[in-house]
C-alpha cells in the first residue's frame, strides 16, 4: 500500500504537467507571414482550441488573421500547426 501511494505522488505531477502543456500551446516559429504552433495532446484529437486562439493572438500583432494550413503528429503526444498570416 505504501509503495501505491509513493507512486500516485509521483505519477500525479507528470500528469499535471501534461495538462497544463495541452493547455498552453507554444510557438515554436514566427515571422509576420507564418507561425508554428505546438501543443501537447492527451489524447489523438484535433489540434486544441487554445492553439488557434495562440495563432490569432501573434497573427493580430502583425494587424492579420491567422489561417490554419495543416498539422502533423510530431510525436506520440504532441501535434504541430502550421499557420499563414493573411490580411482580411
Amino acid at each position: 500500500m505504501r509503495s501505491l501511494i509513493i507512486f500516485l505522488a509521483a505519477a500525479f505531477p507528470a500528469a499535471a504537467q501534461d495538462t497544463n502543456l495541452q493547455t498552453n500551446p507554444a510557438i515554436v516559429s514566427f515571422n509576420g507571414y507564418s507561425l508554428s504552433v505546438v501543443a501537447s495532446m492527451l489524447n489523438n484529437g484535433p489540434l486544441p482550441n487554445e492553439a488557434f486562439e495562440t495563432a490569432q493572438s501573434a497573427c493580430a500583432s502583425v494587424g492579420k488573421e491567422a489561417h490554419l494550413q495543416y498539422t502533423k503528429k510530431t510525436s506520440t503526444h504532441r501535434m504541430e500547426g502550421f499557420f499563414v498570416c493573411l490580411v482580411e
